[in-house]
């Protein structure tokens, strides 16, 4: 294990502020490690696009833009693995406006508590464009996690999807067997890197509890879980690249006991890269602790 400072990962949606995610290449991405793990980025295979998807996914879910639940209840979903959120994705994104849209990332956010805010809060980030889509809702929810959910089964997945124009990205929320549009993504490179990807499937790709599993048992999930039980647990995918030519798909786990909202302080982290294909591992695992 590698002890430092980790990457940032993908968590929380936009805020009113902008936010630049911190980029350094290969051992990176969701997708190196600026100093603080709530804003770290969980490790994806691929080189180049790998960073560049990796980017994207930080500006979406830059921590800060999501506010604690205003009731100060948790909202508790029913964790799902990969192949059970997917298809939802992929038969919204049949007839979704402006489609069809086909699903070629996704990121599993599992947290201890419910996280709800209104779905207006994405604004221009790193030159990347965020309008609202056309039927999407009004809210945007993370649903807890419950503590006793199969690894690799969270609450809230987040799927991108890109159309013929290759020009747009859609980010799709499925909660508790109901998909919904988030936003639009568009003007930026990112969006380019990721229309540069293939689809992505539950029958074509190992699912997200294969990983956890051997996440938790081989790389020290499970321990880092013993002792963080209020950590949050992201499983990022993205597809296969289209250049380099055979580039597989990647799954990154990556677990932090910093949250999705700013709380300060420091916190601990650890991650994992493995292909999306065979489940074999990648890179890492690594971990290391700063501020929150």
């Amino acid at each position: 294990m590698n002890s430092g400072s980790p990457a940032q990962p993908a968590v929380g949606l936009p805020s009113n502020e902008s936010h630049t995610p911190s980029m350094t290449p290969p051992a990176t991405p969701t997708p190196v490690p600026p100093p603080r793990p709530t804003r770290r980025k969980p490790w994806l295979p691929l080189a180049a696009v790998v960073v560049a998807v990796g980017v994207v996914i930080a500006i979406l879910f830059a921590a800060g833009g999501f506010n604690s639940n205003s009731s100060g209840s948790e909202r508790v979903g029913i964790p799902v693995d990969y192949s059970a959120a997917v298809p939802l994705a992929a038969q919204y994104g049949q007839s979704a406006s402006g489609g069809p849209w086909t699903v070629v990332a996704a990121e599993g956010i599992g947290v201890p508590t419910g996280i709800t805010q209104p779905n207006t809060r994405f604004l221009a980030a790193n030159g990347c464009t965020f309008s609202p889509a056309p039927g999407g809702t009004e809210s945007v929810s993370v649903l807890a996690t419950p503590s006793n959910a199969t690894p690799g089964k969270v609450a809230s997945w987040i799927f991108f999807a890109t159309n013929a124009s290759l020009n747009v990205v859609l980010l799709i929320l499925v909660n508790e067997g109901t998909a919904s549009a988030l936003v639009l993504v568009t003007g930026c490179s990112e969006v380019a890197n990721i229309a540069g990807l293939s689809a992505v499937s539950a029958q074509s790709v190992v699912d997200s509890t294969t990983v956890a599993s051997e996440f938790d048992q081989s790389a020290g999930g499970a321990s880092f879980l013993a002792n963080h039980t209020s950590a949050v647990q992201l499983f990022s995918l993205i597809g296969p690249s289209a250049s380099p030519s055979g580039s597989p798909g990647g799954w990154s786990i990556f677990y932090t006991s910093c949250g999705l909202t700013p709380t300060g302080g420091s916190g601990s982290w650890i991650q994992a890269g493995y292909d999306a294909n065979s489940g074999a591992l990648l890179g890492g695992p690594s971990a290391g602790s700063g501020a929150c």
